[in-house]
């Protein structure tokens, strides 16, 4: 699969919330060192509009699955989600998410 094809993957099972899983470091980040948590919303926006900029290659920790960064940037923000997924089918594991670049206000 190429990144190309994972975008497109990941867009459109985004659509359904439920095949999206957010492990607990995903909503938990270090805003001392420049990364601060997003909202489920954000998270779930950033798969479904957002494109792959890493990847996709398999998964060390999960044989049979692909891991791949996928990249929003919208409005001054920009959001990015590393997930795990299997390409025959949901859930999306969404391994960490974080903004990385803040709006100044």
């Amino acid at each position: 699969m190429n990144p190309t094809q994972a975008t497109a993957y990941l867009n459109r099972l985004a659509i359904v919330e439920s095949q999206i899983f957010i492990t607990p470091h995903a909503r938990t980040r270090a805003p001392e060192r420049g990364k601060y948590p997003l909202l489920a919303s954000q998270i779930i926006a950033c798969i479904r509009h957002g494109m792959v900029t890493e990847g996709p290659y398999d998964d060390p920790k999960w044989p049979g699955k692909l891991k791949c960064t996928v990249t929003r940037v919208r409005d001054g923000e920009h959001h990015e989600c590393v997930v795990s997924f299997d390409p025959a089918g949901p859930p999306v594991v969404v391994i960490t998410a974080y903004e990385w670049r803040r709006r100044v206000r």
